[in-house]
């Protein structure tokens, strides 16, 4: 999953996204994980002496869930602040609820005292985070491990959200004078998260894409065991526009993917407009219309089920997985982009 932002190999954005459309349609657990940290990489990649001791334990394919410090790890893992991953409102809009105090220079580079919380992470088990923080020059990019270079516990404590919706943990970070590492320049931190934000729009789309096809799959399965409506034009419609539905989601998540490959191959003059606009326009859009849609699909495979996708029980079976990631994805990208949207005009939006 590393390839895409790790190497300049010709169709490496494509092999990416189709390899993460593929794991999402039989682990959608792991996909927050794994996409927090393939968009990291797009970060971390840009600090070569960071880079130097991380890159490796980061590409690589195995698992290795040991609470230990990164140089005793043969893999990692990696969260991103919370106005990446759940992009509500614009990063120039957010101020850092961190605050951070130079101390000089560390084993990874320049080393700040970083202290205040980090609400709603979605993996924060992770090895280290990428978090914004506030400093002299604004907001800026750290990386924050568990661990100090010394080898003893960095001062991150989790407090878990006990209310948060949906199948993943959800949680807040307090740091307490926890040592970070900064990330490019003091002020530039919103865009290197806008970058990690980018990806992290890509691979929402394409997991939502993921899990359209599932969906459509449990109603063909569903459907072939209703035999007393075989036949009937009122079904065979249906699941035709499902198809399309998700055919379509999949053919416009791939020709980003593509857009994503062409913006990192070519120069700012040099590089068509029409990838630049999917990158930058069309890709936000979808993520909007496609988990809209989402939505609307899941409900219908829970209809031929008898709603038993509401279910978590055995009978549920591969329902359950449907009704709940369906919904708590789409949901959440929904609410966003409007509130997006309506940021453009007069009026304020409010939560429902």
């Amino acid at each position: 999953m590393s390839q895409a932002l790790t190497e300049d190999t010709p169709g490496r954005w494509s092999v990416w996204a189709a390899g993460l459309y593929l794991h999402s349609q039989f682990a959608p657990d792991s996909v927050d994980p794994l996409l927090l940290t393939s968009a990291s990489l797009a970060v971390l990649r840009k600090e070569s002496a960071l880079w130097a001791r991380l890159g490796p334990p980061l590409r690589n394919p195995e698992d290795d869930p040991r609470d230990l410090p990164i140089g005793e790890k043969s893999a990692l893992w990696m969260g991103l602040d919370a106005s990446a991953v759940q992009p509500t409102q614009p990063l120039r809009a957010v101020p850092p609820q961190l605050q951070a105090m130079p101390v000089g220079m560390g084993a990874w580079g320049r080393q700040y005292l970083l202290s205040g919380s980090s609400p709603g992470l979605a993996t924060p088990d992770s090895d280290a985070h990428l978090l914004c923080a506030q400093t002299a020059q604004g907001p800026s990019c750290f990386f924050v491990p568990r661990w100090r270079e010394d080898g003893q516990r960095n001062g991150v404590v989790v407090q878990p959200q006990p209310n948060a919706l949906g199948t993943h943990i959800a949680a807040e970070l307090q740091l307490d004078a926890a040592s970070g590492y900064l990330l490019g320049e003091e002020g530039q931190g919103q865009a290197s998260l806008h970058t990690a934000q980018s990806v992290v729009r890509l691979g929402h789309t394409l997991a939502s894409c993921a899990l359209l096809r599932q969906a459509l799959v449990q109603s063909l399965a569903q459907a072939r065991r209703l035999t007393q409506l075989q036949g009937q034009p009122l079904l065979g419609s249906v699941l035709v526009d499902m198809a399309i539905e998700s055919e379509a989601a999949l053919v416009l998540a791939m020709r980003l993917a593509q857009a994503y490959e062409r913006c990192d191959d070519s120069d700012d003059d040099t590089l068509p407009v029409i990838d630049r606009a999917f990158q930058q326009v069309m890709a936000p859009a979808a993520q909007f219309w496609i988990g809209r849609r989402a939505m609307e699909i899941t409900a219908e495979t829970m209809e031929w089920a008898g709603s038993q996708g509401a279910l978590e029980s055995p009978r549920a079976g591969p329902w359950h997985g449907c009704s709940w990631q369906h919904p708590r994805r789409a949901a959440a990208r929904v609410w966003a982009m409007r509130c997006a949207c309506r940021r453009c005009t007069p009026s304020t939006a409010s939560a429902p």
